[in-house]
């Protein structure tokens, strides 16, 4: 497809710009998402934004465009609509939202949310401290923590049971020690699975 094929669409906000590919297409290139980037010197891509966007307006936003300041007042903003809003309501729309915390929201999470963040979530695993602190910030704010057991139970032939194993040391570690952490979690698993 040539570039004069692609079809998107963008959509300006106070903040930034979302970028969303027509009705019933799931994507758009990545040499487009290249494109946007080195046209936009200065700007950075906000997976967070899009997701809450995705959740809570007509758009099906793949990327979000906007300046590192812009992104975090606009993650403010949202955080600030979302405060009177129900706990996993609000993370859920919220920007705290990765594939590897919303399996582990899968899991633990109401009836009603199930569908979508299994969808989202599928059996990923944190693969860095980022993704472990989205994790980690969802356990403390729901107050799931006598409950991860029930993760490693729903997803065995993962990491995720090594990685409850572990819990507690990975959330008093830093972030280097993290990523260590969760590397030798993977090479162990990888081993033993061969």
């Amino acid at each position: 497809m040539s570039k004069s094929q692609i079809q998107y669409s963008i959509h300006r906000f106070p903040l930034g710009w979302a970028v969303s590919p027509p009705q019933g297409q799931e994507g758009i290139p990545l040499s487009l998402v290249i494109d946007f980037v080195s046209l936009l010197s200065g700007h950075v891509i906000s997976p967070s934004i899009a997701h809450h966007l995705k959740e809570t307006t007509y758009l099906n936003p793949v990327l979000v465009i906007t300046t590192q300041k812009d992104s975090i007042a606009w993650i403010k903003e949202i955080d600030e609509s979302l405060a009177g809003y129900p706990p996993e309501e609000r993370w859920w729309k919220g920007t705290n939202v990765g594939s590897s915390s919303a399996a582990l929201f899968a899991t633990l999470c109401s009836p009603q949310w199930k569908a979508k963040a299994t969808e989202l979530g599928k059996t990923s695993t944190p693969k860095d401290h980022d993704d472990l602190q989205r994790c980690i910030n969802l356990v403390k704010d729901m107050q799931w923590q006598d409950k991860l057991n029930q993760v490693a139970q729903a997803y065995p032939n993962t990491n995720w049971p090594e990685i409850i194993k572990h819990w507690d040391e990975l959330q008093s570690s830093t972030p280097q020690r993290q990523d260590k952490i969760i590397k030798e979690i993977e090479a162990k698993i990888s081993t033993n699975t061969k």
